[in-house]
């Protein structure tokens, strides 16, 4: 079945913690390839060099997830980010923490404690959006019509992308094909068929927890 809504990063955020002189630096990201995770990864361990640990967690989708504890005790770092993603229903999101050895061994509760808190700060320092599929289509009508198809809209709680003031108004508006449909109709009766209505492509869109519209291809 084709995904029909997911829930990933937009914008990175950083997070920290630090326990007994160690210090566990968290970062997020938005990855689409495990290609593009790989190479941010290498990037990663190369800023990072002098770091004793470069502990990962990524989901792209249901089947391409992976962790790793990078000589960690198993199941103490990797695979605690991995399942933060997962409570939090994120997909194609990459979560690495970097620790910095402070000289004393912290136990298995201590470092599972370090690698979730600072995993949960980069994610709340985040912006994340909530992507649904639909299109961008447009309406063109007379301005009699315009007033009653904003008012249609937002009562959908249809997203307004761009309007344009010419010898018609042209409103190009973000939704799903259930209220394509929906308001394809009412932009016929409103305008009593005279509106123009193109259905434009599939994508994938939504706001951001800034309030950012984000539009990307299916």
């Amino acid at each position: 079945m084709a995904e029909t809504a997911y829930t990933t990063v937009h914008k990175g955020g950083e997070g920290y913690y630090e326990e007994k002189k160690s210090r566990f630096l968290g970062f997020t990201y938005h990855v689409e390839t495990e290609e593009e995770t790989e190479q941010i990864l290498a990037d990663a361990r190369r800023r990072y060099r002098d770091a004793r640990h470069v502990c990962y967690g990524y989901v792209i989708d249901g089947t391409r997830l992976r962790f790793s504890d990078d000589g960690e005790p198993a199941g103490t770092a990797g695979r605690q980010i991995l399942e933060l993603l997962q409570k939090e229903g994120l997909t194609k999101t990459l979560a690495i923490v970097v620790r910095y050895f402070g000289g004393t061994l912290l136990g298995t509760a201590g470092l599972t404690r370090a690698y979730t808190q600072s995993t949960a700060d980069a994610l709340a320092n985040s912006s994340l959006v909530h992507m649904r599929s639909g299109r961008q289509m447009s309406v063109t009508a007379d301005y009699n019509s315009y007033g009653k198809l904003v008012r249609f809209c937002e009562g959908r709680g249809i997203i307004i992308d761009d309007t344009e003031f010419l010898d018609n108004v042209k409103i190009t508006l973000c939704l799903t094909d259930e209220d394509a449909k929906a308001l394809s109709a009412a932009a016929t009766e409103i305008s009593c068929g005279s509106a123009l209505i193109d259905a434009g492509e599939p994508l994938f869109f939504g706001r951001s927890s800034s309030g950012e519209l984000i539009v990307t291809s299916i």
